[in-house]
């Protein structure tokens, strides 16, 4: 008898680091002490986890794969509050613990890594930081042997992000971290001496949180640096040009910030490099968690590069910068984000392989992604189908009397619906596809009485019975196929639910109170009228429009509630 695994349901962990998506078109991020691989195109597009690495015995902190300049991952890297690091390693379709690399006295919070050359050798270089107030330099050989190189003193200071890149026009190692000092420190690889300090880039205003590089086509590399100040900083570092160059290619009349230069030494040689503040970006009105360059570079109208830039931030928005064809200033051309105030903002943001598609996961562990067509450089963006699942521990599970869907309830407060979608080319893809009771209380265990009934515990030691809604069974069919309220003996059904606001349970809202209402509002047009009221005289409206709902309509949602008896 054999068994395989046909749904993932889990959120993903609260920290910046934790959500990497690679150019192989894989997902990977950390949900509890284990990292999820996530593929888009899975099941015709819908998308599924494919697969549970373990080997981590607490909190997975940091995802990242580790890159190579020509060709798909095949490696990745993850951090955890173990004190350790792990490199995973791709054998047939599956991945596997290649290397442990334990040294650190405290949680590894954020990691990077890199092949020693862009495209050909095996060796890699990790850079690792932790509570322990430092930086190790890791070297992993072909067989994944792995040996600590380097111990860098922080001195009480912690590294928030670290990254690495090349130096431009180079195979040189270059690392730059943002730390709790306001700064972001950069260090290059001596053939000799190890990691070196090179420079320090100024302007923050309080803790940095996230560094991303880009390596750009005229030889430079670009460097972006968020903070919680608010703010996104954006250098410059390219190799040193003559004295004659620099004065031809000087316009008359032209203000140019002074920049800086720091010299690092190449072998036998030594090679200058400028670094300048590009631009700063300001626009989001809460801490910024993450900055991450767009892995495709468009054309501007002269020809040029055009490199976007995604920030993440707790003021609930996704902002895509890119900078403007004809005069060159970065502006926001997207903006994503919640409305309302049951969400707590994004701690992380990254682009798709082909800059077509973006994922973001939120305080509470729960992922958005928003996708535009290939021809469209619009920037009409719709929302798209995302993993997701419950953001701490499942206390029970139950399957529906009838087998239909799948029920579970957590210590987050919710209890979730799980049932097959059928697509529309006929292929079925598990999802979450409603969200019957958003609790006050932690929620322990569950049982299902029938079809359409399910009966809940809380920590406050409190049974409350639940009945679905002809809104939800319209949803289901629509979704799922099946008709829940054949073979029932149920005669009178609530049409939805709803949340009082300072309730903790959902009143059920049947046809007489939609009359009733409907009435009273025509009567007093400034007596508000719920939500639900609105959506069930109007059908097509409480409609998930052929696909599972995303994250922002089925979280408290009257559409996806069930009624309590």
């Amino acid at each position: 008898m054999a068994a395989s695994v046909e749904y993932t349901s889990c959120a993903c962990n609260r920290n910046p680091q934790s959500l990497d998506w690679g150019c192989n078109n894989v997902v990977a991020y950390a949900a509890c002490n284990a990292v999820v691989l996530y593929d888009p195109q899975a099941n015709g597009g819908a998308g599924a986890a494919t697969h549970t690495l373990v080997n981590h015995n607490a909190k997975v902190n940091c995802v990242r794969w580790i890159r190579r300049k020509n060709g798909a991952e095949t490696t990745l890297l993850s951090t955890s509050v173990d004190k350790t690091v792990t490199i995973w390693a791709k054998k047939g379709d599956h991945f596997t613990p290649a290397a442990r690399l334990v040294g650190h006295e405290d949680a590894v919070t954020t990691a990077d890594a890199l092949y020693s050359a862009p495209a050909s050798s095996d060796l890699i270089t990790v850079a690792s930081a932790g509570g322990d107030f430092s930086i190790r330099i890791w070297e992993v050989d072909a067989e994944f042997t792995a040996k600590c190189v380097q111990e860098i003193n922080l001195k009480g200071n912690f590294a928030m992000d670290i990254r690495m890149c090349f130096l431009p026009s180079t195979c040189v190692p270059l690392l730059a971290y943002g730390g709790n000092d306001m700064m972001v420190h950069c260090y290059y690889k001596d053939s000799t001496a190890g990691f070196v300090k090179c420079h320090t880039l100024y302007g923050h205003e309080d803790w940095v949180r996230g560094v991303s590089f880009k390596e750009c086509a005229d030889d430079s590399v670009f460097v972006a640096s968020c903070s919680q100040d608010s703010v996104i900083r954006i250098w410059k570092i390219s190799p040193c040009r003559d004295d004659e160059m620099v004065n031809s290619n000087s316009t008359p009349g032209e203000i140019k910030l002074r920049g800086s230069t720091f010299t690092a030494r190449l072998n036998e040689s030594s090679q200058a490099f400028d670094v300048g503040l590009e631009t700063v970006l300001s626009g989001h009105e809460g801490w910024v968690y993450s900055v991450h360059w767009c892995p495709a570079t468009s054309r501007g109208e002269d020809g040029g590069e055009l490199h976007s830039l995604l920030s993440a931030s707790m003021d609930k928005t996704v902002v895509v910068w890119e900078p403007d064809s004809s005069t060159g200033l970065w502006l926001d051309k997207a903006r994503f984000g919640d409305i309302g105030g049951n969400t707590l903002g994004f701690l992380g943001a990254v682009f798709g392989p082909d800059g077509n598609r973006i994922l973001a996961h939120g305080f509470q562990g729960s992922f958005h992604m928003w996708k535009r067509p290939e021809s469209d450089r619009d920037n009409l963006w719709q929302n798209s189908v995302t993993p997701g699942g419950h953001f701490d521990k499942v206390g029970d599970i139950a399957w529906s009397a009838g087998g239909e869907y799948l029920l579970s309830c957590s210590s987050d407060q919710t209890t979730r619906l799980h049932a097959p979608w059928i697509m529309p080319q006929g292929s079925k893809s598990w999802k979450e596809i409603a969200r019957p009771q958003v609790h006050g209380h932690d929620l322990a265990c569950i049982a299902s009485t029938g079809r359409l009934q399910f009966v809940s515990g809380a920590e406050e030691k409190v049974l409350r019975a639940f009945e679905g809604t002809r809104n939800f069974i319209d949803n289901f069919k629509r979704l799922c196929g099946a008709d829940l309220l054949e073979h029932s003996s149920i005669k009178e059904l609530a049409e939805g639910a709803s949340v009082p606001s300072l309730g903790l349970s959902n009143k059920a809202v049947y046809e007489s109170d939609l009359t009733r209402n409907t009435d009273d509002a025509e009567r007093h047009p400034k007596k508000p009228v719920p939500r639900v009221l609105l959506h069930t005289r109007h059908p097509h409206r409480a409609s998930y429009r052929g696909r599972p709902p995303a994250e922002h309509t089925v979280d408290r949602s009257e559409e996806a509630l069930w009624a309590r008896l």
